[in-house]
């Protein structure tokens, strides 16, 4: 069985020859790699062609796909996804790594149990520290679909095997330009049309948490673009549970987006964005979640337009 690798490029001259000797020196031999540069800026592409002159085992293995413009990890994501033509394919992030036998792992999982997604365990790497990132072992296929709309880490989508017709048949796609929560999006919906689901409990994968150019470390003042990604994130599996009539799983996503047009509400009146806050206002009023009690509060927000004096109210009040 060939297992695609799929890598999206984009300014990680740091970390991309710590990834691709990892991807390289997997003990599973039949693989396809497929890197999509996102024209990046640095010499990240110039490392991966290096590194691969020392891998001539691998060369025949390797793509390389350029964007004629950049295009965001949503896009390169699917990119990726597009031009694959294997069984099973594995995300990994160019400023992560794996373990040497992840791939190998994965496969032997996959073909005892039939599973349509096999997950690993991964390690966080933060500044100054380590940490597990567990992936449970879930009960049934209800409870797996519920933990991948959870706004949480357990939804990334990198260091899982895909059955790469779960994509294919069922059109599924990262959002252009939503490249905050893109594996929320995702992965809800994999999870949804997969049959079966299984993990692993070895840890297969790094995740560097320390890269300051990763669209999990941005600066404080694209926080509001970071929420505002979160929630059209959120919205996308809210419309697609819609369209499914999948009622329990529409509600909990209603649920999550309270929270979320909430945090927006806050930071659009803490800087007087009022036509943004109005926008945000008049979609969180359609949600069931949406009570009497919280209703009052967003009114006292628009009237006054004092974050500060009624965001520590709503949580006494609710």
């Amino acid at each position: 069985m060939i297992v695609s690798i799929l890598v999206p490029i984009y300014n990680v001259e740091c970390y991309i020859e710590r990834c691709v000797r990892s991807l390289f020196e997997q003990t599973y031999p039949d693989i396809e790699y497929i890197f999509v540069d996102d024209c990046s800026p640095d010499h990240s592409i110039d490392i991966l062609l290096r590194v691969l002159d020392k891998y001539p085992n691998r060369r025949n293995q390797v793509r390389i796909i350029k964007h004629d413009k950049n295009r965001g990890l949503a896009a390169a994501r699917n990119t990726a996804v597009d031009n694959c033509q294997s069984e099973f394919l594995i995300h990994v992030d160019s400023d992560d790594y794996l373990k040497p036998n992840a791939v190998e792992l994965l496969v032997e999982k996959q073909k005892e149990s039939d599973a349509d997604i096999v997950s690993g365990q991964a390690i966080l790497h933060n500044k100054t520290s380590l940490s597990m990132m567990e992936r449970p072992q879930y009960i049934n296929k209800k409870d797996f679909v519920a933990d991948m709309i959870k706004p949480s880490l357990h939804h990334t989508i990198w260091g899982r095997l895909i059955r790469t017709s779960l994509y294919k048949d069922n059109h599924i796609q990262a959002k252009e330009g939503v490249n905050i929560g893109e594996d929320l999006q995702v992965m809800s919906q994999l999870s949804y049309f997969a049959n079966k689901v299984e993990s692993v409990w070895s840890v297969i994968y790094h995740y560097e948490n320390s890269n300051p150019n990763s669209y999990m470390n941005i600066s404080s003042q694209k926080k509001m673009e970071r929420s505002l990604q979160d929630t059209k994130s959120m919205e996308i599996v809210r419309d697609f549970f819609k369209s499914q009539k999948e009622d329990e799983f529409f509600d909990l996503t209603e649920k999550y987006l309270t929270h979320y047009y909430l945090d927006l509400l806050h930071n659009y009146a803490l800087h007087n964005e009022k036509d943004n806050f109005n926008i945000i206002k008049s979609k969180f009023l359609h949600l069931k979640e949406s009570n009497r009690i919280i209703r009052k509060t967003i009114q006292r927000f628009a009237t006054n337009f004092y974050a500060h004096k009624y965001w520590a109210r709503l949580h006494s009040e609710s």
